[in-house]
């Protein structure tokens, strides 16, 4: 303890109260207005002192350490990604108990215990969590703790002995259209008189010989295309709710597509369109970045764009399948053809071919019949064709 006259006459009292988790000194100062006060103070601060060493010893608690590591990668994670995180360690640890327990004090059991405290917590939708939302939460955390196992405040993640929640997948909901469908749907469009119909025939028709998911189609600009080359690249997204745009998820999602000659077709559709549109608004016409924009130039929220695919099914009296409904067309169709499940994944921004398989794989039985015929045929020999010699009385 240092006790001392300063500048401006007060006295300053400083205390050692050990040292933070990263090492640094951690000292407490206070200044009091004569010597008298100061020696009472410090008898105070002392005490303060003390308890201060005892946290340090201890070490972050488990809600602090999530936020410091989370700050820490703000720049490396895109956007929507880091949000996530943030309210998730905003929700589910640092406003729950488990968020006080010091880090190296930290168990199986009050891991497991915070599992199902968080199970109970409403939904959305109503309800409590559902497994998937569990799972992404038991993730979450999972990751800051890896970290705190790498900086050495850990020696093993607690949650590693803790069973990660069940995901039960039912693959029978993911929705897609047979060809008959697509085309049924391109061709009401045709004949629709709803206001920007022809925009938006070519905007369904371009996502669905691309691929592309939501964002990446709200993202795409007139300089990610190619037109002597043939190629679209995939560089960026637009999040929903925002007019901004952001880095994609993961490398993976960055990629060059080729154009068919029916994307090149609807692309030069868009172009046709709004050339059209920005010569008749003239110095009111916003800048035309996007390939996607209303006829004002401005382009459409996500969100608008999810409206607009709800709105057309219903007029051409198709099932409702989303914009994402339309890239799993895509690729259903694509793997019906016979197209390498490999060149659909890289197509898709997969990040395995396995994702992909586990995916779309159940929507083709005659994929599997012809599998099983093809071994068969390979070990037996293909079947013979028997002449049956009926009698005729």
């Amino acid at each position: 303890m240092t006790i001392k006259r300063v500048r401006g006459g007060k006295w300053e009292v400083l205390i050692e109260a050990g040292r933070h988790p990263n090492g640094r000194r951690h000292q407490l100062r206070r200044r009091y207005p004569d010597r008298r006060a100061a020696l009472e103070g410090a008898a105070r601060l002392a005490l303060e002192a003390a308890e201060a060493s005892e946290a340090a010893c201890a070490g972050p608690t488990l809600g602090t350490h999530c936020e410091s590591w989370l700050a820490g990668r703000r720049g490396n994670l895109a956007p929507k990604t880091f949000e996530s995180y943030a309210c998730s360690f905003r929700r589910y640890v640092t406003a729950d108990a488990i968020g006080m327990i010091p880090l190296s004090d930290l168990s199986p059991t009050d891991l497991r215990a915070w599992l199902r405290r968080i199970a109970d917590y409403p939904g959305i939708k109503g309800g409590s969590l559902s497994q998937q939302t569990l799972l992404h939460h038991y993730r979450y955390l999972g990751a800051a703790l890896n970290a705190a196992v790498a900086w050495g405040l850990l020696t093993a993640n607690p949650l590693q002995q803790v069973d990660a929640p069940k995901v039960g997948h039912d693959r029978q909901n993911l929705r897609a259209w047979t060809a008959d469908q697509v085309r049924h749907f391109l061709a009401e469009l045709d004949d629709s008189p709803a206001i920007n119909a022809g925009i938006w025939r070519a905007v369904w028709g371009f996502v669905l010989v691309t691929g592309l998911r939501r964002g990446e189609l709200a993202g795409l600009m007139w300089r990610d295309i190619d037109f002597d080359a043939g190629t679209l690249t995939v560089v960026r997204t637009r999040l929903a709710g925002q007019s901004e745009t952001s880095p994609t998820k993961s490398a993976c999602s960055n990629r060059t597509l080729p154009l068919s000659d029916a994307a090149v077709e609807y692309l030069h559709e868009l172009k046709k369109t709004s050339d059209t549109h920005r010569e008749r608004h003239g110095a009111a016409w916003a800048v035309p970045e996007f390939v996607l924009v209303l006829p004002d130039g401005r382009p459409p929220k996500p969100d608008t764009i999810t409206q607009r695919v709800r709105r057309d099914c219903q007029t051409a009296g198709v099932p409702y399948i989303g914009i994402q409904g339309l890239r799993h067309t895509f690729a259903t169709l694509a793997l019906d053809k016979g197209v390498s499940a490999h060149v659909v994944a890289d197509i898709l921004g997969h990040h395995d071919v396995a994702f992909t398989l586990r995916t779309y794989g159940h929507l083709l039985p005659r994929a599997h019949s012809e599998a099983m015929n093809a071994v068969g045929n390979l070990i037996f020999g293909p079947p013979t064709t028997k002449n049956v010699t009926r009698s005729v009385t």
